[in-house]
């Protein structure tokens, strides 16, 4: 049986608005957001009182 999950990976498209939307929508907090590369950054939320986080990954758009 799952009894928890210790990372998740969320591609997005854009860091700032999944970020936003993360954090204010869904409550979540930040608990790192460091530089990844020269156009990613490394994200981890948690939700409050919880040990898991999430991890957001910057994704190419498809959209064309």
């Amino acid at each position: 049986m799952i009894k928890g999950i210790k990372f998740a990976s969320v591609p997005v498209v854009n860091q700032d608005r999944a970020l936003e939307f993360y954090t204010k929508k869904l409550g979540l907090r930040i608990i790192t957001d460091a530089p990844f590369s020269d156009d990613q950054r490394w994200i981890e939320l948690g939700s409050r009182g919880l040990r898991r986080s999430s991890c957001s990954s910057r994704q190419k758009s498809t959209r064309r």
